[in-house]
């Protein structure tokens, strides 16, 4: 066991050395964060569109700031979209349109009561539109040489032999120490799935970057930082001119909080995120708190159950949790 928790120690090490440590001059490449699209940055930085709602009202705001449409405050905070360039138009590209098809189904303007239904309410079935954007945005960064396509073919199979390699080792690892062969301490095995835990989120947060994409993303953190402090809504700066200032677009789509955002859109899908991200760690607790429990009772059954029943019953459960891990990434594709 002590072997196994060497090799997934070494394999954590191997993997942040070849996928998290940037392996160019950071200085090699200028700071090119302004020179793309809100949308475009936001999408490097979170390494995917995942139905973002920063990302979509970023490029609200950029939409208003490009004139293709018009946000025009009828008081403080309340506003009306005005679609402005033809959707035929060859100024707009294919993600803007599908954007605009978003907020003017069915009419050239929308309030902004409309627009708040519009990402709260229907968000979900808006699923479709967000996977062509995301088609065409990863399509676009791999043709830029931003994202490397093989590389992602490459981690998926890492992942998949990964978790199953790790099935197999524990499940002989379990079998040998059913029939004494092998001894195995509790706190070992929890350090080993520790490490496993370690390695598997290693693995799932790699985003295929190229050397060249790591550096935009390096500057892109960079950039980020110098935005986190900046307030938007200050000095009798009013929402009309916010609404066309490119750096509020770019600090949407970098989600930082500030008072403007909360004044321009109402984000009741981050706050649905938080309450999903409660759940998750409650339901991570759960597991070990569950794996705990099976543990004891195991060791329980062992020193009451014949060799040949526990042997069964381990076998059982291995292929239970190989079939889950199994479905698990057939979804994940």
């Amino acid at each position: 066991m002590l072997i196994l928790i060497l090799i997934n120690i070494v394999f954590i090490v191997y993997i942040y050395l070849k996928y998290y440590k940037i392996s160019a001059d950071v200085n090699s490449i200028n700071n090119r964060t302004e020179e793309e699209e809100p949308l475009i940055v936001g999408y490097i930085y979170d390494g995917g569109f995942n139905n973002n709602f920063d990302l979509t009202v970023a490029e609200i705001i950029e939409l208003n700031i490009k004139g293709y449409i018009k946000i025009d405050y009828t008081d403080k905070y309340n506003y009306t979209i005005t679609q402005i360039i033809d959707i035929n138009s060859d100024e707009i590209n294919k993600y803007e349109i599908l954007m605009l098809n978003f907020l003017f189904h069915d009419k050239m303007q929308i309030t902004k009561t409309e627009l708040e239904e519009k990402l709260s309410n229907t968000f979900s079935s808006y699923n479709t539109q967000v996977n062509e954007i995301e088609d065409l945005l990863n399509k676009q960064l791999i043709k830029e040489k931003i994202l490397d396509e093989d590389k992602k073919k490459k981690l998926a199979k890492i992942r998949k032999i990964y978790i199953r390699l790790s099935i197999i080792l524990t499940a002989i690892a379990c079998f040998l120490g059913v029939f004494g062969t092998l001894k195995i301490s509790m706190i070992l095995m929890y350090i080993y799935f520790l490490a496993i835990t370690i390695s598997i989120v290693q693995l799932m947060k790699i985003k295929p970057y190229t050397i060249k994409g790591q550096l935009l993303k390096y500057n892109i953190d960079n950039y980020r930082k110098g935005l986190e402090d900046k307030e938007f809504l200050v000095d009798r700066v009013q929402m009309k001119d916010i609404v066309l200032n490119n750096e509020f677009a770019y600090s949407i789509a970098l989600h930082i909080n500030t008072q403007a955002k909360n004044a321009f859109v109402y984000d009741q899908i981050s706050k649905s995120n938080k309450e999903l991200s409660k759940k998750i760690t409650i339901a991570v607790f759960t597991f070990f708190a569950v794996t705990t429990i099976i543990a004891l009772i195991l060791a329980v059954l062992s020193s009451i159950l014949p060799r040949e029943l526990i042997f069964w019953l381990y076998l059982v459960l291995v292929l239970s949790v190989a079939g889950v891990a199994d479905v698990t990434l057939g979804r994940n594709k």
